[in-house]
């Protein structure tokens, strides 16, 4: 669905929403301990990172005293390797 290269934003409100989206982007950006010091070029494909997190983004303080409700949200953001 995402090409490679596209990037994926998941804005949260709620810190078990947040949970479940930090797990997710985690499990798809990390490599198999087994492959660890490898080269690239040497790894299956199939077990290569599909994600490199780019950013985890909160509010800053000028949006939180014009909304106070944003308080609890964070972006996070995520690109397709």
């Amino acid at each position: 669905m995402l090409n490679p290269g596209g990037r994926i934003c998941v804005i949260t409100f709620h810190s078990l929403e947040d949970r479940i989206c930090k797990n997710i982007f985690k499990e798809k950006s990390e490599m198999d301990s087994i492959f660890k010091g490898l080269p690239d070029k040497d790894i299956p494909l199939e077990y290569r990172p599909e994600l490199k997190l780019i950013a985890k983004i909160k509010p800053s303080k000028k949006e939180l005293e014009d909304n106070n409700r944003s308080r609890s949200s964070i972006l996070r953001v995520a690109e397709k390797m």
